[in-house]
């Protein structure tokens, strides 16, 4: 069985993954329950910041054009132990992370049908590479880490409400294929490090089925760039086995 869930999890890694872009997601989704055991599936949808590479002048150092992206992304998790899960998180045009979950207070809903007060923390990394073709031909590499912690309070066994915090640091290096000429160099690199996103929501369950409503919050700051500070409004939809 936990072979098969493991199994699971790589093949929506294989399936979902896809380009990847300077963006970073103003949602998380995160609920402060874990899976407990068996498997559960998130599909969300969102905005992100998007910075877009400026070569203007022919320099690689120029500040990021920020702006926001609309998009979605899918979380994958695993329970692994009473109280931990596995989980691979993959947001559209960014970078899959896989991490694990705490539930440091409570117990999961799917186990124990509790309610009151719960707490969750978690860690997650990812490295990836990808290629862009216009207008330049372009390696990139890029690394996140993510540390995340979220309270919400059970009232109902089919309504909670949620809140919690993330620290991401964002790590983007690019290296020409055929640097243009007059280019004062070849390679570039863009960090945004320690990026705060706050975000709250509420969740309406029925059997293995629920529903997420979600605000964000994010303040993140690039190299060379100016604070861009902006918030998002989603939603999601997610299924328990």
């Amino acid at each position: 069985m936990a072979l098969h869930k493991v199994k699971l999890l790589l093949l929506f890694f294989v399936l979902c993954s896809c380009a990847k872009r300077l963006k970073a997601p103003m949602n998380r989704f995160v609920t402060p329950e874990i899976v407990g055991s068996g498997a559960k599936v998130d599909v969300n949808f969102f905005t992100s910041s998007n910075g877009s590479l400026n070569f203007s002048n022919n320099r690689v150092d120029n500040p990021l054009e920020m702006g926001l992206a609309k998009g979605r992304g899918i979380d994958a998790a695993i329970g692994i132990m009473n109280y931990v899960d596995l989980f691979w998180s993959q947001p559209h045009d960014s970078v899959a992370t896989i991490g694990l979950r705490y539930q440091i207070l409570g117990r999961s809903n799917k186990e124990k049908k509790s309610l009151g007060h719960k707490l969750l923390v978690s860690f997650s990394y990812g490295d990836d590479r990808d290629e862009l073709t216009s207008p330049y031909e372009i390696d990139l590499k890029m690394t996140v880490t993510e540390y995340l912690i979220t309270y919400g309070y059970r009232f109902k066994t089919w309504a909670m409400i949620y809140g919690g915090l993330s620290v991401a640091n964002y790590k983007f290096l690019g290296t020409f294929k055929n640097r243009p000429g007059g280019f004062n160099s070849d390679v570039f690199d863009y960090e945004a490090n320690w990026t705060p996103t706050a975000y709250a929501g509420a969740v309406l369950n029925y059997t293995r089925i629920g529903f997420k409503l979600e605000t964000g919050f994010q303040r993140i700051v690039w190299s060379n760039t100016e604070p861009f500070i902006n918030y998002s409004v989603g939603y999601g939809m997610y299924i328990t086995y």
